[in-house]
């Protein structure tokens, strides 16, 4: 029973220490990428599963996890962060141009 209850405390200290940040980036615009949502445990949970329903690229790294997570949704991210951030973004475009290339292969094949 002990094993259990180990078990248990386990997954509730791993969720109360997931977080996830949103962030929109728009380079037309050129503005600061802005930070869209912030949660940590539960909420953090909803902001991936909302984020993998949409089909959103997702990059998982503790730290900048942490140095995004200190700031509120609404938020640009500030310059002393931008490199960090870059990193993301450059993930997400590589994820976004490697899924728009698999999905036109998959319409080349059906037609």
């Amino acid at each position: 029973m002990a094993s259990n209850k180990n078990d248990v405390n386990s997954k509730k200290n791993s969720l109360s220490r997931k977080k996830a940040i949103a962030l929109k980036y728009d380079a037309d615009r050129g503005t600061a990428p802005l930070i869209t949502a912030v949660g940590k445990g539960v909420a953090a949970e909803r902001i991936i599963e909302v984020a993998e329903d949409s089909g959103v690229a997702r990059v998982e790294d503790e730290f900048q996890a942490n140095a995004l997570s200190a700031f509120d949704a609404g938020a640009r991210v500030p310059k002393f962060l931008f490199d960090l951030v870059a990193e993301v973004l450059l993930f997400i475009e590589d994820a976004d141009i490697k899924n728009e290339s698999r999905q036109n292969r998959q319409m080349q094949t059906i037609t």
